[in-house]
C-alpha cells in the first residue's frame, strides 16, 4: 500500500516548497528519534571508527576483489563565451581537472548504510566508497555532502545472494539520479557483471516516475529493488559496489558516455521530421530558479523559431531524441541540461545562469561533448532575492536580444 501512495505524495510535495521543507525536517527528526532510542536501549551496532581504502580490500578481507575500470586522467577545457558581468576567474580556475579512478569492488558479508556508507565485515569504513564526516574519511570533493553517523547503527537486514549498492547523496533529485546512480550500472557492465546475476539492487528510493522509468528501461526488476530510504542498513552475502564519479559539480566523462549508450538514439539520428530543432527549456513545473518574466522570454524565443518544452512532461526517450536533434538549447540552469549528454557535437548551448551562484557543471559537460557553450547572466528576482530557497530569477530582455 505504501509503495503505491509514496509516488503520489512525493509528486505533491515536490510542487510545494513549504511541504518539501517540512518533509525534510520530519525525516531528519524521525531518524534522530530512532537513533536516540537505539542509544538508550543499547540495540544496534557501533558505527565504524576505522577506515580502509577500496584498493586495500583484497588483502584485508578474505574473498574481496577490486577491479579497476578506468585510471585517472587529466582534462583540459576551453573557457565559455560569456558576458562581462560573469566572473571569468571561476571558469579559468577549472580549465584543467583530473578525474577520479573508476572501479568495482566485491565484499563478502559487506554492509551498506544510508545513502553512501560502505563497511567491511569487521566494521571498517571503506573510505573512497563512503561519504561521512567521521574521522575525516570523506573522499576528496565530497566533504560538503558529508554525513555524521549515529553512535549506533540499526541492526542490518540480511540479504541473501549478490547485492549491488547504487545509492548516492541527493539521488532523489533528477540530475543526481541520472549522473550519480544510473551510470554506475554501466560500471557493472564494464566489470563483466551481468544484471541477471544480481539478486538485489539497493537505491535511494523509487518514489519518482523518472526513477522507475530508468530502472525499468535498464532491466532492473522492481521486485529486486531495495530502497535505502526504508531499509537504511543492509548486510549481504556478497556486496557489489561500483565507485562514484568524483565531484558531481565536475562531471566525469564516463557519465555522459554511459547515458548515451543506454538511453540515447543512434549518433546522427534526428527527431521525427528529420530536422534540427531549437529548444527552450521551461522550468514552469519546478519550485525554484524559474524566470519571473518567462512569458516574455518564451514569446521572443518562439519568434526566433524555438520550441518550448517542459521536460517534466516528457519521457526520457523523448528528451533524448529532442536533444539529439537540437541545433540550439536554451533555458535557465537546471537538471534538464543533463540531457546535453545526447547532443551532437557543435550544438549551441545557452545557459541562463544565476549571476551570484555560477555553476560549472554544464559548461564542463559541453566541453566534453564538443558543444558550443554560452553563459548568460540572470539576477535574483524581487521577493526571492533575500531567500535561500526557492530562488526565482529574471533576465534583462536586452541581454537576451544581444
Amino acid at each position: 500500500m505504501i509503495e503505491a501512495v509514496i509516488p503520489k505524495l512525493h509528486a505533491t510535495v515536490k510542487r510545494h516548497p513549504a511541504l518539501a521543507r517540512l518533509a525534510r525536517r520530519a525525516l531528519s527528526g524521525g531518524r534522530s528519534l530512532v537513533d536516540s532510542a537505539r542509544a538508550v536501549s543499547g540495540r544496534g551496532i557501533p558505527r565504524p571508527t576505522q577506515s580502509i581504502g577500496a584498493v586495500e580490500l583484497p588483502d584485508a578481507v578474505p574473498g574481496a576483489t577490486y577491479q579497476e575500470i578506468e585510471r585517472p586522467r587529466t582534462l583540459h577545457r576551453q573557457p565559455p563565451s560569456m558576458f562581462a558581468t560573469l566572473p571569468r576567474s571561476i571558469y579559468e580556475g577549472a580549465a584543467t581537472t583530473t578525474t577520479v579512478p573508476l572501479f568495482v569492488v566485491q565484499i563478502p558479508n559487506g554492509r551498506a548504510y544510508g545513502q553512501m556508507v560502505v563497511a567491511t565485515p569487521d566494521n571498517r569504513l571503506v573510505s573512497d566508497l563512503s561519504r561521512t564526516e567521521e574521522r575525516g574519511v570523506s573522499p576528496e570533493g565530497r566533504t560538503r555532502y558529508g554525513v555524521t553517523l549515529p553512535q549506533l547503527l540499526p541492526k542490518p537486514r540480511r540479504l541473501d545472494g549478490r547485492v549491488a549498492v547504487l545509492t548516492d547523496y541527493a539521488a532523489l533529485g533528477y540530475f543526481h539520479w541520472m549522473t550519480e546512480v544510473v551510470p554506475r550500472l554501466e560500471l557493472l557492465a564494464h566489470a563483466g557483471i551481468p544484471l541477471e546475476s544480481i539478486d538485489w539492487f539497493v537505491v535511494n528510493a523509487t518514489a519518482s516516475s523518472f526513477q522507475r522509468e530508468t530502472l525499468a528501461h535498464l532491466g532492473v526488476p522492481s521486485e529486486r529493488i531495495v530502497q535505502s530510504l526504508w531499509t537504511p542498513h543492509i548486510e549481504a552475502d556478497e556486496l557489489i559496489v561500483p565507485s562514484h564519479f568524483g565531484d558531481v559539480r565536475d562531471p566525469h566523462p564516463f557519465v555522459a558516455s554511459a547515458l548515451r549508450s543506454r538511453f540515447g538514439p543512434p549518433v546522427g539520428q534526428l527527431h521525427e521530421g528529420g530536422k534540427r530543432v531549437r529548444l527552450y527549456l521551461s522550468r514552469e513545473e519546478t519550485t525554484h530558479r524559474r524566470l519571473t518574466n518567462e512569458a516574455e522570454v518564451q514569446r521572443r524565443c518562439e519568434e526566433r523559431g524555438f520550441t518550448i518544452i517542459v521536460p517534466e512532461r516528457l519521457t526520457l526517450r523523448q528528451k533524448a531524441d529532442l536533444f539529439a536533434s537540437a541545433e540550439i538549447i536554451a533555458g535557465p540552469t537546471g537538471a534538464a541540461f543533463t540531457h546535453l549528454a545526447f547532443c551532437m557535437p557543435g550544438t549551441k548551448v545557452v545557459e541562463l545562469v544565476d549571476e551570484r551562484e555560477v555553476t560549472l557543471v554544464f559548461w564542463a559537460l559541453s566541453n566534453q561533448l564538443g558543444l558550443e557553450y554560452f553563459a548568460v547572466p540572470t539576477l535574483l528576482s524581487g521577493a526571492t532575492a533575500q531567500r535561500t530557497m526557492p530562488r526565482d530569477l529574471s533576465i534583462d530582455l536586452q541581454v537576451l536580444d544581444a
